[in-house]
C-alpha cells in the first residue's frame, strides 16, 4: 500500500476538496462552505505527492462531535485512505477534548457501514427515508479513547 500524508485540511485545500465533494455527489460542499467548516469545526486531509485523496469534516460542541462528511476520491477507495483519515481525526479530536463521535450513514451504504463498524462505531438510532433517494440513515456513534494514539499536532 502506498503511503500518504495526513494533516489538517487548510485553506489551500479548499479547491480540490470542493471538486472532490462535487464529484462524489456532495454539491453543497462548495469552497465557501468548506472555508466555513474550517473556521467552525475540524477538518482533515489525506494527500499523496500533493494530490488530494480525501478529506473529513467534523463539527460539534465538546465533548461530542459529528462527522459531517467523509469523501475519498473514487480511484483511492478501498486503499485505506478513509480508515487512515478517521484514525488520524480520532486522535486529533481526543487531543482537543472530544469524547464521542456521531455520524449518519445510508442504511444501504454497505462499504461505509463496514468501515465504521470496523472502527468501533455502533448504531444508536435510525432516521427513516432521510436521504433524497428514500434511503434511511443509521445514526452511529463511538466513544473516543481518553488519550491520543499518535501525535495530534500532525
Amino acid at each position: 500500500m502506498s503511503t500518504f500524508e495526513l494533516r489538517r485540511l487548510g485553506e489551500e485545500d479548499v479547491g480540490w476538496a470542493g471538486s472532490l465533494a462535487a464529484a462524489a455527489g456532495f454539491r453543497s460542499y462548495r469552497p465557501g462552505r468548506l472555508t466555513k467548516a474550517l473556521e467552525d469545526g475540524e477538518a482533515f486531509a489525506a494527500l499523496r505527492a500533493g494530490r488530494g485523496l480525501g478529506f473529513a469534516v467534523f463539527g460539534g460542541v465538546r465533548p461530542e462531535v459529528e462527522l459531517h462528511l467523509l469523501v475519498v476520491a473514487r480511484p483511492d477507495r478501498r486503499c485505506g485512505v478513509g480508515r487512515a483519515l478517521l484514525e488520524h481525526a480520532h486522535d486529533a479530536l481526543v487531543a482537543r477534548g472530544h469524547e464521542r463521535v456521531f455520524l449518519e450513514v445510508g442504511e444501504t451504504n454497505r462499504a461505509a457501514r463496514a468501515l465504521y463498524r470496523s472502527l468501533g462505531y455502533v448504531a444508536v438510532g435510525r432516521r427513516p427515508a432521510y436521504y433524497p433517494n428514500g434511503d434511511a440513515a443509521l445514526i452511529l456513534s463511538r466513544d473516543l479513547p481518553r488519550t491520543p494514539v499518535v501525535d495530534p499536532n500532525s
